[in-house]
């Protein structure tokens, strides 16, 4: 029986026959990690990354991957840093940006969503997705006025989405404004 490739660890850096092939070449090394990353060995794919920014310094490509496969891991203030880095290269990249939330989201961090999320709604201003989660965070921050503007910009708009309706009457109802949240 054959092994299946990409189920066990496969990390060419440690074979002293195939290491110079794979480390003389900058785009050796990003296509590799590449395949690292996408059959879920961030780790590895980590060891290749790093080296290629070794070598050839970090592009915004590079340390976008090298963040995805710190969350991957679960080094969400790494992949914040790393993030940051590709930020200041390719600024207002809205990719960066929402994995920057995401990782802001998993640390709790709310108040940096949401300087994220303001970010992403000026690059994107039609976008009901960002406008609904700009408001959910600004409901979080118990900034309730602020996220019921956001949802009633989706309601003006007619993109009524339920859970859209469900936090204005919540805002509503924090606001002490009753009769508008039995409305909704």
């Amino acid at each position: 029986q054959l092994p299946v490739l990409f189920q066990e660890s496969l990390n060419l850096l440690n074979n002293k026959y195939l290491e110079p092939a794979v480390t003389s070449n900058a785009s050796n090394l990003l296509q590799i990690a590449k395949v690292m990353s996408k059959y879920n060995q961030p780790t590895n794919a980590l060891e290749y990354l790093n080296k290629l920014s070794l070598q050839e310094g970090a592009s915004s490509e590079t340390l976008q991957l090298i963040a995805e496969c710190q969350q991957k891991t679960g080094k969400y203030r790494q992949a914040i840093n790393t993030l940051i880095q590709a930020d200041v290269l390719n600024p207002d990249n809205t990719w960066i940006l929402s994995q920057m939330m995401n990782c802001y989201v998993q640390l709790g961090n709310h108040e940096e969503q949401l300087e994220c999320l303001l970010r992403l709604e000026a690059l994107m201003p039609d976008s009901a997705k960002i406008t609904t989660e700009t408001g959910l965070c600004l409901m979080k921050l118990g900034r309730y006025q602020e996220a019921s503007q956001r949802f009633y910009k989706l309601e003006i708009e007619e993109k009524q989405i339920i859970p859209s309706m469900r936090a204005i009457a919540w805002c509503s109802f924090k606001q002490k404004k009753y009769e508008t949240a039995l409305k909704y």
